[in-house]
C-alpha cells in the first residue's frame, strides 16, 4: 500500500524526479527504489521515441529585444568613455563598468529567453532539453539562442569586447578567434585538471584509508551548537543536521518539555516538528568532537546515508571521505569542457520597480554614500527601512517596499524612476574578501598632486585622490649649466641643460665621431711628444709576456710592464698606477724570519691632522645644533632644553674663528712647507732576525737531526738537503688535508754558556758590549734561552738592520716642449707587515722600490703612450694618445637618457690646455615651461 504521497501534477523534470527518488527511498527500501527508478527510465525511453523530438535550426528563436537591448548597452559604454576622458572615473572604474554592463545585458536577454521559451514556445525541443536536465545546461542555450558575452583571454582576464552574436546568427572572425582562447584552455584542463584530481583524491585516501569506526558511543561532553538565526536560509541548517544525533535534548521554547531526548537521530519527521515549533537552537554530536584517537564512534558520525541508519562498526570511512572530497574535482573539471571560457557572473537579489513613479525615503531609514567599483557614487543603508514609491497617475495606490541593512539603494531621494528599474541590490556580507596589494604605474611622466580634501569618516568608503600633472621629467648631470630659472618658457629646439667637455692637455684632434648615440660618441687627441732624459729601454731575450723590458734610468735599473700592439710598444698601467720594479738586491735577505719596525710620523702631520679632525667635528657638532633648533621643532622643545641648546651654540661660533686661524698660521710655518714640498728626509729602520725552515713530509727514517741540534752552516738535513746557516734545530708537526708533515726550524747563532741567564735573556747586545765579562759582541745581537729555564745554555742571534727613507727622493719629471704633463716617481712600500714571521729557506725581498706613474687628472684606461729610444738623445719618447669617450662624462643612471653630444672641434684642429671641445646637451622638440628644479644629492663638505 502505497504511503502518503499527494497527486503530482505539475511538469516532471530532472528536480522533481530527484525529489521523487529521494522519497521513495526514504519511505521504503533500497529494492522498491530501484524497481521504480526502472520503470521511470521506461517511461522516459518510450515516450521519448513515441515523441520523436529533434532539434531544428528553426527551433532556435531569438527575442525579438535583443537588438534594443544592445543599442542600450552600447550607448551606456559611450556614455561611460566620456565620463572616463572627463577624469571622472579611473580606468580600473571604466573597464569594470563595461564588464557590468555587458553582463548584465547578457543576463536580462537571458531571461528574455526563459519568459519567451515558458510563455510561447513550451514544447520548445531545445527548452525541453535544457529544463529537463537531459542534456546541456541554460549557459549553452544562452549561447544558441541569445549572445555569447563576455569571454576570457589565454590569462584568465576577462576581455571588455563582448561577443554579441550567437551560434543561430554566427560568428564573425574576431568572435571566432576570441572563442578559441577558451577552446583551447578546455583541452589543456583535459588533461592536466583531471590527473591533478585523481592525484588529490589518491593522497586524501593515503591520508585517511586507517580511520575507521570503532566503537559505539564514545561518551563525549562536547558537541556543537547550531543557530538558525546565524544562516541567511534556515534550510540549509536542518539539510546540514539530517541524520545527526543530538548531544542535549531538545525542549520546546513554550512548555519546555522534550521534544527529543539526548543521544536521538534526527530524521525528516523531528525536522518538521522543529521548524513547527520553531526551534532556533540545538546541540549536535560531530566527528569533530568524538574523543576516540584515530577512529570515530557510531554516535559521533550519525546516519550511513546510503542505509538513512547509523553507520556500521568497522565502516571505512576515511576512504568514504576522501573520495566524496576527491570527486567533486572531476566534475567541476569537466563542466569547464563545454563553456568555452565564457565569463557568467550570478545576478544579486536586486529590487526592481514594478511601475513607474518619484522614490521618497523614510527619515529614519540612514544611508552613506559609497563609490562602488563602476565610479558611481551611490547610497548604502546603515540600518533596516523602507521607501514609498508614489505613482505617476492618483488611480495607483502608494507602495511600500522595505529595505534591509547593507542595501546598495541606486536612485536619489525624490527621483522619478521608471519601470523595470533597478532600484537597489543587497550586498553579500558572507563573502570572503583577499586583500591584495598591486602596484599603480603611471602612464604619463609628471608631478604627482594630492589634493587636501575634508572627507567624511566612513568605515566603507577608503578611496583616495591623486593627480598627476603631466609633464616631461628631464635629469641632467651633476655639473650642468643651467641657463633658465623656474617658470621660464622654453621655445622648439633648444637646450635645457648644458654640459661641459673639458680636454685637460693641448694636443691635435685626429678622429672624432659625432654619431648622436652617448655610447658610439668620441674624441680622440694626440698630444705633444715629451721625453724622459738619461733613459733607455730594453727587451729581454727570453721573457716574460709583461715584465719583457728592462727601463735604465739614472743606472737604475727597473722591470716594466709594456704591451706590444701592432708592432710597437705601449706602456701598461695598473690600478695603482705602478708602471716598473726596481732590480735590486739591497733589501734581499737569506733566508725567512721576522721583522719589526716602526713608523715615524712627523710630529708636524700629527698636529696638522688633529686640527683638521677638531674642526670637522666642530661643523658636524654645529649643523647638528642647528637641526635640533629649527622652526619645526621650536615648538616641541621643553624652555630648558632652548637655552642649553642656545648656550651651546653660543659657545661652538666663539670657538670656530679660533680653530680656523690657528689652521691657516700653522700653514705659514716651516714644518708645514716641508711637508709640502716633500723636502724632509726622515728614516725608518726594519730589524730582521732570520729563522731558516724546512717543511716536508713526515718520514722519521729520512730525518738526520734531532731536537736541540747544533748544526754548522751546509749539515745535511735530509738527503740532498743542506743547511745555509749555523744554528739550533728545532722540529714541530702539523696535518695539512689529512697528511702529516714535517717542520725543521734553525735559528741561526752561536750557542754559549752561563750561569746568570735570566739577567741577559730577550735582551738585545750592540758592537762594543761583553756577555759574561768574557764574550765580546761584534754585532747587534738577541739572547734567546735554549731548552728549559734550568739549562744554563743561551743562543746568541745576529739581528740585521735595514735603513729605509721616509719620502722618497724626488721625481723623475717627462719633459715637454713647453711644460711638464707626466712624471715618473720612485715609491718604496713595505712587502710585509710588521711583527710577521715569514716561514721559508729561500732570498726575500724586504721592501720594493716601485716607479709610479703620475699625471693630473684624466682616466688612464683612455690614453695609450707609446715608448720610443731616442739614441741621439739618449732618452726614452712618450707619444700619448687619448681616446675620450663620452660615456664616461655621466653617471651611469644618466646613461640610458637622451643626451646628445655637440662637438666644437674638428679633425686636425689644434687644442689647448683646458679648452672646451664639446657639449652634452639635452634638445626640447617642443615649447614647455619650466616648473621646478630638484637637486637629488646633496654635497657635503670634504677634508684633504
Amino acid at each position: 500500500m502505497v504511503k502518503t504521497y499527494t497527486y503530482q501534477n505539475t511538469l516532471i523534470g530532472k528536480k522533481q524526479l530527484r525529489q521523487l527518488l529521494a522519497w521513495s527511498f526514504t519511505n521504503y527500501d533500497s529494492m522498491q527504489a530501484c524497481m521504480l527508478a526502472d520503470e521511470l527510465k521506461y517511461l522516459g525511453f518510450k515516450y521519448a521515441s513515441q515523441a520523436g523530438i529533434s532539434i531544428s535550426i528553426e527551433d532556435l528563436r531569438i527575442p525579438f529585444v535583443k537588438s534594443g537591448m544592445l543599442e542600450k548597452a552600447n550607448l551606456e559604454i559611450h556614455n561611460s568613455e566620456k565620463i572616463f576622458l572627463t577624469g571622472k572615473i579611473t580606468e580600473v572604474e571604466r573597464f569594470q563598468k563595461i564588464i557590468d554592463t555587458w553582463s548584465l545585458t547578457s543576463e536580462s536577454l537571458k531571461n528574455q529567453i526563459i519568459y519567451y521559451f515558458k510563455n510561447y514556445d513550451p514544447l520548445n525541443s531545445v527548452y525541453i532539453m535544457a529544463f529537463s536536465g537531459a542534456r546541456g545546461n541554460l549557459s549553452q542555450v544562452r549561447q544558441l539562442v541569445g549572445m555569447r558575452g563576455l569571454m576570457s583571454d589565454p590569462s584568465g582576464q576577462i576581455m571588455n569586447l563582448p561577443i554579441k552574436k550567437n551560434f543561430r546568427e554566427g560568428l564573425t572572425i574576431t568572435d571566432y578567434l576570441m572563442s578559441g582562447y577558451g577552446a583551447r584552455k578546455g583541452i589543456v584542463d583535459t588533461a592536466l585538471k583531471t590527473a591533478n584530481s585523481g592525484y588529490l583524491t589518491r593522497r586524501l585516501i593515503d591520508v585517511s584509508q586507517d580511520i575507521v569506526i570503532r566503537e559505539k558511543d564514545c561518551l563525549t561532553t562536547r558537541s556543537f551548537l547550531f543557530s538558525v538565526s546565524t544562516f541567511s536560509n534556515p534550510q540549509t541548517v536542518y539539510d546540514k543536521i539530517l541524520g545527526r544525533v543530538t548531544s542535549k535534548p531538545i525542549l520546546d521554547p513554550t512548555t519546555f518539555v522534550p521534544i527529543a531526548q539526548s543521544n536521538t537521530q534526527i530524521t525528516p519527521e523531528l525536522i518538521q516538528k522543529i521548524k513547527h515549533k520553531d526551534i532556533q537552537d540545538f546541540w549536535i554530536r560531530s566527528p569533530l568532537t568524538c574523543k576516540l584517537y584515530r577512529s570515530i564512534c557510531q554516535k559521533c558520525y550519525g546516519w550511513d546515508l546510503s542505509t538513512e541508519n547509523l553507520i556500521d562498526i568497522g565502516e571505512a570511512i576515511g576512504i568514504i571521505a576522501g573520495q566524496s572530497i576527491g570527486e567533486p574535482g572531476t566534475q567541476l573539471t569537466m563542466r569547464t569542457f563545454h563553456t568555452g571560457g565564457i565569463f557568467t557572473s550570478e545576478a544579486r537579489q536586486q529590487i526592481i520597480s514594478p511601475m513607474n513613479g518619484v522614490v521618497q525615503f523614510y527619515r529614519r531609514l540612514k544611508t552613506i554614500v559609497l563609490r562602488t567599483n563602476r565610479g558611481e557614487d551611490v547610497l548604502v543603508t546603515k540600518n533596516s527601512g523602507s521607501l514609498i514609491l508614489i505613482p505617476e497617475t492618483s488611480r495607483e495606490e502608494l507602495l511600500t517596499i522595505d529595505i534591509p541593512r547593507n542595501t546598495i539603494l541606486f536612485p536619489k531621494n525624490n527621483q522619478y524612476i521608471s519601470k523595470d528599474t533597478v532600484i537597489g541590490e543587497v550586498i553579500n556580507t558572507n563573502k570572503q574578501t583577499k586583500t591584495e596589494t598591486k602596484t599603480i604605474l603611471s602612464d604619463t611622466c609628471g608631478e604627482i598632486f594630492i589634493p587636501k580634501l575634508k572627507q567624511k569618516v566612513n568605515g566603507i568608503n577608503n578611496n583616495r585622490l591623486i593627480w598627476i600633472l603631466e609633464g616631461q621629467l628631464y635629469n641632467s648631470p651633476r655639473s650642468s649649466f643651467l641657463n633658465f630659472y623656474p617658470d621660464y618658457k622654453l621655445n622648439s629646439s633648444s637646450y635645457i641643460f648644458r654640459t661641459k667637455l673639458i680636454n685637460h692637455y693641448r694636443g691635435i684632434s685626429t678622429f672624432i665621431s659625432s654619431k648622436n648615440s652617448l655610447y658610439e660618441g668620441f674624441i680622440t687627441t694626440n698630444y705633444d711628444k715629451y721625453s724622459l732624459k738619461n733613459s733607455k729601454f730594453e727587451k729581454l731575450h727570453p721573457s716574460d709576456m709583461l715584465k719583457n723590458y728592462v727601463l735604465t734610468l739614472n743606472k737604475f735599473k727597473y722591470f716594466i710592464t709594456i704591451q706590444n700592439k701592432y708592432f710597437k710598444t705601449y706602456l701598461q698601467f695598473t690600478r695603482d698606477e705602478k708602471v716598473g720594479t726596481l732590480i735590486t738586491n739591497s733589501f734581499l735577505t737569506l733566508t725567512g724570519g721576522t721583522l719589526f719596525y716602526k713608523p715615524q710620523i712627523n710630529p708636524g702631520i700629527r698636529f696638522y691632522t688633529k686640527l683638521l679632525f677638531l674642526d670637522k667635528e666642530i661643523n658636524h657638532y654645529l649643523n647638528d645644533l642647528k637641526q635640533k633648533i629649527n622652526k619645526r621643532l621650536k615648538r616641541d622643545l621643553k624652555e630648558k632644553e632652548k637655552v642649553k641648546y642656545l648656550q651651546q651654540l653660543k659657545k661652538i661660533n666663539s670657538l670656530q674663528p679660533k680653530l680656523s686661524k690657528d689652521l691657516k698660521e700653522y700653514e705659514k710655518t716651516q714644518d708645514w712647507l716641508q711637508i709640502k714640498d716633500n723636502k724632509t728626509c726622515r728614516h725608518r729602520t726594519i730589524v730582521w732576525l732570520g729563522e731558516e725552515v724546512y717543511k716536508f713530509k713526515f718520514d722519521p727514517t729520512i730525518l738526520l737531526v734531532e731536537e736541540g741540534d747544533f748544526i754548522s752552516k751546509g749539515f745535511e738535513l735530509i738527503p740532498n738537503c743542506f743547511s745555509k746557516t749555523s744554528g739550533i734545530v728545532s722540529l714541530s708537526q702539523f696535518t695539512h688535508e689529512k697528511i702529516l708533515y714535517q717542520v725543521v726550524s734553525i735559528k741561526s747563532g752561536l750557542v754559549y754558556k752561563g750561569k746568570k741567564r735570566k739577567k741577559i735573556e730577550k735582551k738585545v747586545y750592540y758592537p762594543g758590549e761583553t756577555l759574561f765579562l768574557t764574550i765580546p759582541i761584534k754585532n747587534v745581537s738577541l739572547c734567546d734561552g735554549i731548552g728549559p729555564k734550568t739549562n744554563d745554555q743561551l743562543l746568541v742571534r745576529p739581528i740585521q738592520l735595514y735603513e729605509v727613507p721616509l719620502l722618497a727622493p724626488g721625481p723623475e719629471t717627462i719633459k715637454g716642449e713647453t711644460n711638464s704633463q707626466f712624471c715618473l716617481k720612485p715609491v718604496s712600500v713595505y712587502c710585509y707587515k710588521s711583527k710577521q714571521q715569514i716561514q721559508g729557506n729561500e732570498q726575500l725581498n724586504l721592501i720594493a722600490n716601485l716607479l709610479v706613474f703620475k699625471t693630473n687628472n684624466f682616466l688612464k684606461k683612455n690614453i695609450h703612450i707609446e715608448l720610443r729610444n731616442n739614441r741621439s738623445k739618449k732618452s726614452v719618447d712618450f707619444h700619448v694618445v687619448e681616446k675620450l669617450s663620452l660615456n664616461n662624462y655621466v653617471s651611469p643612471n644618466l646613461r640610458d637618457k637622451n643626451i646628445q653630444p655637440c662637438f666644437l672641434v674638428q679633425q686636425n684642429q689644434f687644442i689647448s690646455n683646458y679648452h672646451t671641445f664639446g657639449y652634452l646637451e639635452t634638445l626640447n622638440f617642443n615649447s614647455r615651461e619650466i616648473v621646478k628644479f630638484k637637486v637629488k644629492n646633496k654635497i657635503k663638505n670634504k677634508y684633504f
